[in-house]
């Protein structure tokens, strides 16, 4: 119903609801719709049902025998049954003799339900073996052995501020608490939830709620009072979903009312039947909401024992954006919400505060506790005589004038000096798939307050994912300590979580701390301490993932050539991404083939020494172009405060020497190419001059210049004035003596030296790994191997014919990049993705570029191009040199497979290829007999990199600022596709031939990668062929068109 609709059935229904609440009771009302709906079936339970006409006669026989019995208007009586008609009959039986019930649960253990027949008084107890004898000190009827008719009349009493029953509530601590609700508050909330509900007697209303739960009470009285049949259901098969399930089919169920803990645990069935749900008694699920909002009428209701059960009612609106709460609605006819502060004073409108609750629905109070009852109903001030009962909600009222719950009064935890809504927490937590409800609570060990999350999820999730949202989310203090995913919450019997069935983190979740005094097995404590050193860490934890605790593919590749070095085993990066966790990665070292370790011997003394196959490369394609300057690389060094040009000469000179690399020149000799190391060098630190901070990116840009490879130093180093005070450095040198591994070693040695810190000595240089790739790899089983695959991979040669928009030029190779980013939303679900299918990001993201090449194309056969740090051995991690390998990965896309099963594939793939990484690129495209152009890298058409950290990060101290420029206007492949993996998002640089593509153009292929990202993951089980946003002729007419004009205008090539 809309806000309009609300308002008119408010001014309607609120007289005739306060009318028929003043002037009747519950079982007067239940006899005139028996006498109008005397053959309708009133309960139904397994087998047995019972009509209305049936059921009201019925409950006149107990009555009388009740009243035989001596039970008096006023009395309360104790009925203690289990779920089943002879329930019903003796509710009614109890209310028609003039008394009220009070439902006794028969699982409830003895002592609770002594205490609830002593604190209440009851002399009575309707009940049936087997529970007869169970309460000697009160007076038992055998309902199941009432049978026939008394002869006198009975006398029905209405009352309707008398009781109607007694429910006891649970409480949060010491006994449970009496609450009286009279018959006029709760006919009001029912006549209105019939009305909303549209309930009469085509509908079947399920009766699932424990008969101690005052929903018991709702389900009940909203069937009988409209002529629907009430169905109830045991609770064996309330535990077991399928037969549960089962049950609402077979018995046509049209109305549920449910926890929403429960409904969640479903897993959204079609309900076939039903047309209404309802969820009360915990916070709603937005997610389940919306969903079945779409196809029932689904609301959200809201109230305390002390106010008749239910005081709101909202109906979820499928089209309606619910940020983050779903509301419950406003106050039903003849009730007053009150949103006051901590002085009873009203807060302004917007603001928050404790819901206090006054009208006819509150309850008179809690049996024989004054002093409780006092507590809890108060008297408003300024509105003398209007009594108010304090609902303990924290809430907040929205602009339409409905109500938000934000969290309870009582949920608040003080930890550290932190006041803490465990609300807001448990909130925050369901706002992240796959998280399906939550539950946080503080625990105290060993005298400290720690908080803890238990969870259930749809799928896997790891914690520590969990965790990194919600710092993203909450304050560090508002973090949970422990985290526990549950395969489901156990509940009590009102439905609601049984927080006593919780594990304790503390037996069986605690982890173990790297300063545990249990010893830890030489080997596995050596590899923890490694896992450390690589990630830079002091805690760590063996279960720890070393990827999720700040590892990376350089990382990775560092730690396998640690750990090969110092155990003699070949372990490869793709073993650790395959087994991630500390002690999985000691058990690599248990299994892996062993090895004797070959380590990089220095290469003897002499005047020239050979290039390895990746310099020959970039030597090459430079002696083609003296003035090319597309493989130069830019770093650019602002300090905010001013260095004086000596110390930075010094660290300079430092570091010519230490890194022979910048004092190397290349020549020819025989026929070959061959480096030659100088043994002395001039430092020049190139004046700049002075430049504003906006003016540095054009700056590094115009101090790029072309190398003469033949004369050392390939380096050159600007020194500029910042206008607004401090300093900038360009580093600006070749990628023939540096990659971007390099690039971060230069800088973290320049700051060091700077800072006057010592340098640990190198063992080896470039040339002896150049000396040791050409001679001794080549020559060795390994290069066999790794060739072999390679060409075994490359039988023949596929060329992607990608669609252009321009006349392509094989000669231009001028290029631009563009950004992009891919928003937080989808960058959670890109890596909740990859987390649940156990694949890194890049394997995820390669997959959807596969993909997206494939639409464009129509090619199932696609080689992509990408780098590799190829820093596989211990010696070589802090050395300056050109390591970076290009792979060509080559994969076939299955139209009709899968998503999720096409990126297992890849990974697959992936991982193989990354055994064979060392094998040079040059060498590959040689054996092909491949040339290309002398710009154009052969065999691969387009790159794909994810870097998933900037390599200068480690670099991150106070008052400077790093950033890597692209100096060169060129584009070494037809297109590449640089992601950049950030905390909440992903950025994408889109570098591109200008002679091929338009701007207009690579924005489209961007937009729809992002596109097809999102699509695949969100339905990972549809067939790749499936995965499209236009129709397949559309598709195939805007392929045919691009591949057949040169120049297209207004086409979106939108797949």
């Amino acid at each position: 119903m809309n806000s309009k609709n609300n308002m008119s059935l408010n001014q309607v229904t609120g007289n005739q609801l306060l009318t028929s609440a003043k002037n009747e009771s519950i079982h007067i009302i239940f006899e005139s719709i028996a006498l109008k709906f005397p053959d309708v079936e009133a309960v139904v339970h397994n087998e047995q049902s019972i009509s209305y006409q049936a059921l009201d006669e019925k409950a006149n026989y107990v009555a009388r025998y009740l009243t035989n019995k001596g039970i008096q208007k006023g009395d309360i009586v104790g009925v203690k049954l289990d779920k089943g008609i002879d329930l019903i009959i003796s509710i009614l039986a109890v209310m028609k003799a003039g008394a009220a019930y009070a439902p006794i649960d028969p699982t409830y253990p003895a002592a609770r339900i002594n205490y609830m027949l002593e604190d209440s008084r009851i002399r009575f107890i309707v009940t049936s073996s087997p529970y007869i004898g169970d309460h000697p000190q009160v007076e038992e009827v055998d309902v199941a052995q009432l049978q026939g008719h008394l002869e006198h009349t009975l006398q029905v009493y209405s009352d309707p501020q008398s009781l109607a029953y007694l429910i006891y509530t649970s409480g949060t601590t010491g006994n449970p608490k009496g609450v009286m609700v009279a018959h006029a508050g709760f006919i009001n909330m029912c006549l209105y939830q019939i009305f909303v509900y549209q309930l009469g007697p085509s509908e079947r209303v399920l009766q699932f709620a424990s008969i101690s739960f005052d929903a018991s009470v709702y389900e009940i009285f909203i069937a009988l009072l409209s002529g629907s049949t009430l169905v109830i259901v045991d609770k064996d098969i309330i535990l077991d979903k399928n037969l549960f399930l089962g049950y609402l089919d077979k018995k046509r169920l049209t109305f549920i009312l449910l926890p929403p803990v429960f409904l969640n645990s479903l897993n959204r069935p079609e309900f076939e039947t039903v047309k209404t749900i309802v969820t009360a008694g915990e916070a709603c699920n937005i997610s389940d909401a919306l969903y079945y909002s779409q196809t029932k009428r689904y609301f959200n209701a809201y109230g305390p024992t002390e106010a008749s059960v239910c005081v709101s009612v909202y109906q979820v609106m499928p089209e309606h954006v619910y940020e983050n709460y779903i509301p419950i609605g406003k106050a039903i006819p003849n009730i007053r919400f009150y949103i006051l502060d901590e002085e009873l004073n009203p807060v302004a409108d917007g603001e928050t505060g404790e819901l206090y609750i006054s009208g006819i629905g509150l309850a008179k109070g809690y049996i024989n506790k004054p002093e409780l009852t006092q507590k809890a109903f108060l008297d408003l001030p300024n509105k003398l005589g209007e009594r108010i009962y304090r609902a303990g909600d924290i809430v907040k009222k929205l602009d339409d004038g409905t109500l938000i719950i934000l969290g309870r009064k009582d949920d608040q935890v003080k930890i550290l000096g932190h006041r803490i809504e465990l609300g807001a927490i448990e909130h925050a937590l369901l706002q992240i798939h796959p998280v399906t409800n939550a539950f946080v609570c503080a625990l105290e060990h060993e005298g400290e307050k720690y908080l803890c999350a238990y969870f259930t999820a749809e799928q896997d999730i790891l914690t520590e994912l969990i965790r990194e949202k919600l710092l993203g989310e909450l304050p560090a203090f508002m973090v949970p300590h422990w985290f526990m995913r549950l395969p489901e919450f156990k509940m009590t019997n009102n439905g609601k979580i049984d927080k006593k069935a919780l594990p304790s983190p503390f037996a069986i979740n605690q982890p173990v701390p790297v300063n545990a005094a249990q010893p830890l097995e030489g080997t596995l404590e050596r590899v923890l301490d490694i896992c450390k050193e690589m990630l830079g860490i002091q805690h760590l934890d063996l279960s720890d993932n070393f990827f999720l605790m700040g590892g990376h593919s350089l990382k990775a590749a560092k730690l396998s050539a640690k750990i090969s070095k110092e155990f003699n085993v070949d372990l490869s990066v793709s073993d650790i991404y395959k087994k991630p966790h500390i002690t999985q990665i000691h058990d690599l070292i248990k299994t892996s083939r062993k090895s004797y370790y070959e380590p990089i011997l220095p290469a003897p003394v002499k005047k020239y020494y050979t290039t390895s196959a990746a310099q020959k490369r970039m030597f090459v394609m430079n002696s083609t172009d003296k003035v090319d300057v597309s493989y130069n690389v830019s770093i650019v060094l602002q300090f905010e405060k001013r260095i004086i040009k000596e110390a930075i000469q010094l660290a300079l000179q430092i570091l010519y020497a230490r890194q022979e690399v910048l004092r190397t020149r290349f020549d020819i000799q025989s026929d070959e190419i061959v480096q030659e190391v100088l043994t002395q060098i001039e430092v020049n630190l190139l004046e700049g001059g002075r430049v504003k901070a906006s003016e540095l990116t054009r700056a590094a840009k115009q101090f790029v210049r072309p190398f003469d490879l033949s004369k050392a130093p390939i380096l050159h180093v600007g020194y500029y004035e910042i206008v607004q005070g401090g300093i900038a450095i360009i580093f600006n040198t070749h990628h023939i003596i540096a990659d971007g591994t390099s690039m971060g070693i230069l800088v973290n040695e320049f700051i060091r030296l700077l800072n006057q810190e010592p340098l640990p000595s190198l063992p080896l240089q470039y040339k002896d790994y150049a000396e040791w790739e050409t001679i001794q790899y080549a020559n060795s089983d390994y290069f066999k191997a790794h060739e072999q695959y390679w060409l075994n991979t490359y039988r023949n040669i596929p060329r992607l014919t990608m669609p252009t928009d321009r006349t392509a030029d094989i000669q231009n190779f001028a290029g631009e990049r563009l950004s992009f980013t891919i928003d937080k939303e989808l960058t959670w679900k890109l890596k909740e993705y990859a987390l649940s299918e156990d694949v890194s990001l890049y394997q995820l993201l390669l997959s959807v570029y596969y993909l997206l090449l494939s639409k464009y194309t129509q090619q199932q056969d696609i080689v992509v191009g990408t780098a590799v740090a190829n820093r596989r051995k211990e010696e070589l991690q802090q050395m300056m040199g050109m390591f970076v390998n290009t792979l060509a990965l080559r994969a076939t896309i299955p139209t009709e497979t899968t998503f999720s099963d096409f990126v297992i594939n890849i990974k697959n793939q992936v991982l193989e290829a990354f055994e064979f990484q060392e094998y040079p690129f040059e060498l590959l495209v040689s054996k092909l007999g491949l040339s290309g152009n002398d710009k154009k890298v052969p065999l691969i058409d387009t790159l794909f990199i994810v870097q998933n950290i900037d390599f200068f990060s480690e670099q991150a101290i106070p008052g400077l600022t790093l950033k890597y420029e692209n100096a060169t206007a060129t584009s070494k492949f037809d297109f590449s596709f640089f992601i950049v993996e950030q905390q909440d998002s992903f950025t994408i640089d889109v570098e591109y031939n200008t002679g091929m593509f338009s701007k207009e153009y690579m924005c489209k292929l961007a937009e729809n990668f992002i596109k097809l990202a999102g699509k695949a993951v969100s339905s990972p089980s549809t067939l790749l062929e499936e995965i499209t946003f236009i129709d397949n002729s559309k598709l195939s007419e805007l392929r045919a068109q691009l591949f057949t004009e040169n120049t297209i205008t207004d086409v979106e090539f939108d797949i």
